[in-house]
């Protein structure tokens, strides 16, 4: 008789089992088993005797089909599964142990009469019932070498999880491609809580392997005339912490994925962090309301690394991502690609976006985009020459860059532009870089990254080096003539005054050898460019002299330094 066997089934063999069991049935029926019902058997027993321990261990699945009595036994025995008034198992699992489940040795499917298409650690086709952990923790192996399709927790209809404190999905070699899988037609869903508390939904990973997964997979059909992200979900109440190497955050067809928080990081090439398509949607912190982004009340924790991908379908169905980072502890690592899709950002309270490509080699994404950011204090530190767009911005941002040698080249900074459609009135950016190397180029540095963002309109634009901004710390140049320079034979004038030059009145030419083509005149205006003093020591005197019609003079001091 299999593990599986229906709950007809039991009822023929209803009086043979009760004789079974007054000579000792747990031995009886291990040796009718497929290897399951063997070590359930210890197992209960063992929990029977030894009701006081902090963690209950297991084999059997959490299994939500109806007429199953011989497959969820062991959960009825425990007092941890209801039944209904008929006497068959509710789907009503009431959990009152820490619980810890190994399937790795579960190697066959119930029979094809159930229809069921995988082994799982929780199984769920029923569209009611709930697995109740009392707040308590589920840790779950779903570890096997066979051929059958195998994961942690399988849905193809509502799945409720609460009170629920940690659930710990364990991988190691031979682990599902897929942790967590929704299927079905506009009806699997899964909805994971710990009363008002946060639930923390945990993947330790020992792949030595590195074999690729994903952690959370809806690949659903979209019900006739139906929006398919209403019944088709993952949703968490909690945070989602993840170091798992070589994997994909959320693979998302035709549902959506909401995390309250999040932690992902990974090792690997040819992933991505999350990939929607065909009207897919991804919250981080955050959730739609219509087309506009709002994060959640409660601030949680979003750090996730990774590129992202959302794409779109002909007949103009959206994949959508939406994150709201909003703390000093958030940060997201990667490039933003979109296809016919949309992705969404609110960056604020000193959340970092390190704009990069992280994980799978996007050459095909030949540019970050954003249907719409919102900043508040939020930084982007632009690491790659791809460029971001924006279609919508609002709020201020604050864009760094870094430089090589003096930043006094387009060609010095790495980043690529940030291309803005349309703007808020009122909103800002500033553009920043380290002082590293920089001497008195605050103009020509300025203007560089100034012309970094590129927008139509008046949003307001300042620039600024790491330790202020890049505008002149004294408001004049002083220019004097160096009288020790005139010969006793000069027809200069020894008694012209030195003069004093307004900044924005001055036109500072950059890159040139030395102080050159200048002229004075009453329209206070001069062209310059100091030294290069790398490429020309010998000129670190400054005897380049400036000249008009009648006089000579030389580049002096600024303040009272050197320039």
């Amino acid at each position: 008789m299999s593990y599986y066997t229906s709950h007809k089934q039991m009822r023929k063999l209803a009086v043979g089992i009760v004789t079974l069991l007054m000579v000792g049935s747990s031995q009886v029926m291990a040796s009718q088993s497929d290897g399951y019902s063997k070590a359930n058997a210890s197992v209960s027993s063992r929990e029977r005797d030894s009701s006081a321990e902090d963690t209950f261990t297991t084999q059997t699945p959490i299994f939500a089909l109806a007429d199953q009595t011989a497959t969820v036994k062991e959960w009825l025995d425990k007092g941890f599964l209801n039944r209904d008034k008929y006497g068959d198992p509710a789907a009503d699992y009431t959990i009152k142990q820490n619980t810890v489940m190994d399937i790795s040795k579960v190697n066959k499917t119930p029979e094809d009469e159930f229809n069921v298409q995988c082994i799982a650690g929780v199984y769920w086709n029923c569209d009611h019932g709930f697995v109740d952990m009392t707040g308590h923790s589920l840790t779950l192996n779903a570890v096997g070498n066979s051929s059958i399709e195998r994961h942690h927790i399988y849905s193809e209809n509502k799945l409720v999880m609460k009170n629920i404190k940690e659930l710990i999905l364990k991988g190691e070699n031979g682990s599902p491609k897929n942790y967590i899988l929704i299927k079905g037609k506009n009806t699997g869903s899964i909805d994971i809580s710990n009363g008002d508390q946060d639930a923390t939904l945990k993947v330790e990973d020992n792949d030595k392997d590195e074999q690729a997964k994903t952690l959370i997979t809806i690949d659903a059909f979209k019900g006739d005339n139906d929006n398919p992200t209403a019944n088709t979900f993952f949703k968490l109440k909690g945070t989602l912490e993840s170091e798992a190497k070589n994997a994909t955050l959320a693979e998302i067809k035709n549902g959506s994925v909401s995390l309250d928080g999040v932690k992902f990081t990974t090792e690997g090439d040819g992933i991505l962090s999350v990939h929607v398509k065909d009207g897919g949607v991804f919250n981080a912190n955050s959730s739609f309301v219509g087309n506009e982004l709002k994060a959640n009340e409660k601030k949680r924790d979003v750090i996730i690394e990774g590129n992202m991908l959302a794409e779109g379908t002909a007949k103009g169905e959206s994949g959508k991502i939406g994150l709201a980072l909003n703390n000093s502890n958030s940060h997201f690592t990667g490039l933003i690609g979109v296809k016919k899709g949309e992705a969404h950002m609110i960056l604020s309270d000193g959340a970092k976006w390190n704009h990069m490509s992280e994980g799978m080699a996007m050459n095909d994404i030949t540019s970050s985009h954003l249907t719409s950011f919102y900043g508040d204090k939020g930084v982007i530190h632009q690491n790659t020459p791809k460029e971001i767009i924006i279609d919508q911005y609002s709020g201020n941002t604050t864009v760094i860059y870094t430089h090589k040698n003096q930043g006094l080249e387009a060609e010095d900074y790495i980043g690529g532009d940030i291309r803005i459609g349309k703007f808020k009135e009122g909103s800002v950016i500033t553009v920043s870089t380290s002082n590293e190397n920089i001497d008195n180029y605050e103009d020509e540095i300025a203007r560089i990254l100034k012309n970094k963002i590129q927008v139509e309109g008046d949003l307001g634009i300042e620039v600024k080096a790491s330790e202020g901004l890049l505008t002149a710390p004294r408001n004049f140049f002083t220019l004097f003539i160096d009288r020790s320079a005139l010969q006793e034979d000069s027809t200069e004038d020894p008694n012209i005054p030195d003069f004093k030059l307004r900044r924005r009145d001055a036109k500072i030419t950059i890159g040139r050898s030395g102080l050159t083509g200048a002229k004075v005149d009453d329209s206070l205006y001069f062209g310059a460019g100091k030294a290069n003093l790398q490429k020309y020591p010998e000129q670190k005197d400054f005897t380049i002299r400036m000249r008009n019609e009648k006089q000579s003079v030389l580049m002096g001091e600024e303040g009272g330094k050197k320039i």
